[in-house]
């Protein structure tokens, strides 16, 4: 399963879902730590009710899974009732896209019980004697090997996913409210309170205003700066619409966020 994911993420990195069951109890990977146990490359499992209950002894397991690349790309997701099968069907509803939100994968190294004098105690004694004979790829090649080996004993690497800056005319202030909107998701979906769902939703609906007055304002500017060069002004749109797809500026509306409908 982990060369899997290591392969899908590193090959369409981009937006994957993997569903199934998995024949693997998420409920034990989540008492310890899941990514000693099972590495998901980036890719996270958003299912946390029991997909199996065992009519005879009731136990409840998360065996059938549902993985994204992307969380955000969740809307809602959980499981189905079925009583004709001991397996619960899953389902996942996505949310809307309007942008083709690129992501990188980058290698980070833990350095919460890092200490660079054992690392250096441990290089110290290693065979660096090849280092001299060998020609210069190979001995770059056996230098990277033992020191990449020892670093991650000593800072264990992990896979993270970085978004790239899809919306450039994002402010400050809308960057901020969408931080506090997924932190409120998070703990909505960890409390599902009835108050925690309203701040949520209170969050989501404050951060749509603020992203299509910013996306607006944006073309605004553009027309105003460029409105006696065309061709400026048009090549200013394509850097900031999709490679290969065309648009037309949004229409000009209030550019102070009080004139925001609520």
């Amino acid at each position: 399963m982990e060369n899997l994911l290591h392969w899908m993420s590193t090959s369409h990195p981009q937006e994957t879902i993997l569903l199934g069951d998995f024949n693997i109890d998420w409920s034990d990977c989540t008492k310890f730590n899941p990514s000693t146990h099972n590495n998901l490359h980036g890719f996270t499992q958003i299912i946390d009710t029991p997909t199996r209950v065992d009519k005879k002894s009731k136990f409840q397991s998360i065996l059938d899974w549902i993985l994204l690349f992307d969380p955000t790309l969740a809307h809602q997701s959980g499981c189905l009732p079925d009583n004709l099968r001991d397996h619960q069907p899953t389902y996942l509803i996505r949310n809307k896209s309007h942008h083709n939100k690129q992501s990188v994968l980058r290698i980070v190294h833990n350095k919460k019980n890092f200490k660079a004098k054992d690392l250096n105690n441990k290089l110290k004694y290693c065979n660096w004697t090849p280092l001299k004979h060998l020609p210069l790829d190979e001995a770059v090649d056996y230098f990277n090997t033992i020191f990449v080996s020892i670093l991650n004993h000593h800072a264990p690497a992990r896979t993270i996913r970085v978004k790239a800056n899809y919306a450039p005319w994002l402010t400050n202030e809308t960057k901020t409210i969408m931080k506090d909107r997924d932190r409120a998701w998070a703990q909505y979906h960890k409390l599902k309170t009835n108050t925690s769902k309203q701040n949520y939703l209170a969050l989501r609906n404050k951060s749509k205003q603020l992203i299509k007055l910013d996306e607006t304002n944006c073309y605004k500017t553009l027309q105003e700066k460029n409105a006696h060069n065309p061709w400026k002004f048009w090549a200013s749109i394509s850097k900031l619409l999709h490679p290969g797809k065309t648009g037309t500026p949004k229409p000009i509306v209030p550019t102070s966020k009080e004139d925001t409908p609520t």
